[in-house]
């Protein structure tokens, strides 16, 4: 279990980074929403997805799973305590989690899959350690494509939803 949740929190970190990259200038946005001052929104659109490809990287690096765990909760806790004053202060804006891949509204559901991801990160840090680097190969690949599959079956449910509202709105 804990090799399976160690590659599922890669995958979504590595594509909440690239996608935070990628979209560098909706994510500004939504720091500015979130009442950061300017000066520290042009550092931190570099440094927060920078800070998860490196989380990202650590957790599945045999040496670096530790770091990458504590760093992984360090993270969580930062990004449900920001997201929590936005939900108390009723702020109005995009979540920018997934960047412009998937558009949703920072609010209670961002809180909820916090406290999933944040009972996840618990998890790892408190079980037995996980050598990667002797799991059989295919074992390795499954693992892997697994995680990969549940969150695109994940994207693509939240798209299917998003696409549901939409037309129940008009």
């Amino acid at each position: 279990m804990a090799a399976y949740l160690s590659f599922f929190m890669t995958v979504v970190f590595l594509t909440s980074s690239v996608t935070k990259f990628s979209s560098s200038k909706t994510f500004h946005r939504t720091l500015i929403r979130l009442g950061i001052k300017s000066q520290y929104t042009r550092i931190l659109v570099w440094f927060i997805p920078l800070v998860e490809l490196i989380v990202a990287v650590l957790l599945v690096t045999p040496g670096g799973q530790r770091a990458g765990q504590i760093a992984l909760l360090i993270l969580l806790l930062l990004f449900a305590f920001v997201v929590g004053q936005a939900v108390f202060r009723k702020i109005d804006t995009d979540c920018n989690c997934f960047g412009d891949v998937l558009p949703e509204k920072l609010g209670i559901s961002t809180l909820v899959r916090l406290i999933i991801l944040l009972g996840a990160a618990i998890y790892l840090i408190v079980s037995e350690p996980v050598d990667l680097i002797h799991l059989p190969l295919d074992q390795l690949i499954h693992q892997a494509f697994a995680s990969i599959g549940w969150f695109v079956a994940y994207i693509l449910f939240m798209a299917l939803a998003r696409q549901f509202k939409m037309k129940k709105a008009s």
